[in-house]
């Protein structure tokens, strides 16, 4: 059987299917003293219940990433529908105000200091492994 080398999609259109893939949503925050971050992330998975840990996939050209690594903490914000507004600011298309701005939005301080979602399904204060 021979096997033909298909040709690669588009990045364009592997991004638009991929877009149409349920999955869940979340707003990734840091801020001490490499400053305040936020992304939004589609990659989010559990990795064990003993000890808890979750494993957040960030581009390795991100500035939020070495921010975090600097900074040593983060939140994962789970998103509802309803918090629609914070993925789109922390993606980078905000449909008011500028985009990765905090200032668009409410937030909470967290057990540790961390900028947390008012109104998120559910939020873990992490610390980087």
């Amino acid at each position: 059987m021979n096997a033909m080398a298909m040709p690669p999609a588009a990045a364009g259109d592997f991004i638009a299917a991929m877009g149409m893939a349920a999955t869940g949503v979340s707003v990734v925050t840091t801020d001490g003293p490499a400053g305040r971050f936020g992304l939004t992330v589609s990659a989010v998975s559990s990795v064990s219940a003993e000890p808890p840990l979750v494993l957040v996939c960030i581009n390795r050209k991100s500035p939020a990433l070495a921010a975090l690594d600097a900074n040593g903490t983060f939140a994962v914000n789970l998103l509802a529908a309803h918090n629609r507004a914070y993925a789109e600011t922390f993606s980078g298309r905000p449909r008011e105000g500028k985009p990765f701005d905090f200032a668009n939005h409410e937030w909470q301080e967290g057990r540790t200091g961390l900028p947390l979602v008012s109104e998120a399904t559910a939020v873990f204060e992490c610390e980087t492994e």
